[in-house]
């Protein structure tokens, strides 16, 4: 098995190039399953990312003396701008818990992520 699900071709069946297609086209898609870990797993990867890249945007504005201050600020202005007019609209909670709750109660439940 290359990975959780996927099995890999016999190598005696294709030649080289054939196994790096059938890897690339057949392979499932990226899941902390895939790597052995567990489902939430990938929620604490987004929040520690999240944290990061709005940590870094901070951190360009700061301390800076006389007019490259005053840059590294707009700078920070511009990007949480353009951040700011990409975002969706605010989520309606209640109308997203109850959208949720069916599939929550499913057999995919567990793995149902929502990341506003």
């Amino acid at each position: 098995e290359l990975a959780p699900g996927f099995k890999s071709p016999s190598p005696n069946e294709l030649d080289y190039d054939a196994y790096i297609k059938y890897a690339e086209t057949a392979m499932p898609p990226e899941s902390p399953l895939l790597f052995g870990l567990h489902p939430n797993a990938e929620i604490g990867y987004l929040t520690n990312s999240t944290e990061k890249l709005f940590f870094d945007i901070l951190a360009m504005g700061g301390g800076g003396d006389g007019a490259s201050g005053d840059d590294n600020s707009n700078a920070v202005r511009e990007v949480m701008s353009s951040i700011q007019e990409r975002l969706p609209e605010e989520f309606e909670m209640v109308t997203l818990s109850l959208k949720a709750k069916p599939l929550l109660e499913g057999p995919a439940g567990p793995y149902i992520v929502v990341a506003l």
